[in-house]
């Protein structure tokens, strides 16, 4: 058997252009090693919430007052002139009525509890929350994918604005 001598074997070996070669190198003798993506700051993983809950005719084919069952004839306009009122007043009594301001004018099953706990939801953790929207999973609470991130935005004892949804108008206080 035979080899073909390969001609220019001692040749320097090519390189491309846009690589970098040690004399174009920075003047301080080492490159500066690729930045490292910033952590995004996700705030708490655990959050407890309030909610008022004002549903329209948009809601679902025949929404029902919850606590009252009565049939809801409201549109979405209407329900947020509702609303606004609701929050006017809470901001003036800085977020303290929030139960009575519940049970007067809340749909949520939530309005029913006792004492300081209308409309309390409960503990949300950001996790399980994104991951059962995702999969359609049924959620302990039921709040819409806008509503959950507005919660997730708020500091505790803060009121939110109005958030409307397809499952009616919001209002929701941070508790924890």
């Amino acid at each position: 058997m035979a080899f073909a001598r390969i001609a220019n074997c001692d040749a320097p070996p090519v390189v491309p252009e846009s690589a970098p070669t040690p004399s174009s190198s920075s003047s301080s003798g080492s490159a500066a090693p690729p930045a490292k993506r910033q952590k995004i700051e996700e705030g708490p993983s655990n959050i407890r919430v309030r909610q008022i809950l004002l549903r329209h005719t948009l809601a679902a084919a025949r929404p029902i007052d919850g606590p009252r069952g009565k049939p809801v004839k409201r549109s979405i306009e209407e329900a947020e002139s509702q609303m606004l009122p609701v929050l006017e007043g809470l901001v003036a009594a800085g977020s303290q009525g929030f139960s009575a301001a519940c049970r007067a004018s809340s749909e949520c099953q939530s309005a029913l509890r006792g004492g300081d706990l209308a409309g309390d939801l409960g503990w949300i953790d950001r996790k399980s929350a994104e991951q059962k929207q995702k999969d359609k999973a049924v959620l302990k609470v039921q709040l819409p994918d806008n509503a959950l991130k507005a919660a997730f935005g708020l500091a505790v004892g803060e009121l939110s604005d109005i958030i409307t949804s397809d499952r009616g108008v919001h209002l929701l206080l941070r508790t924890a």
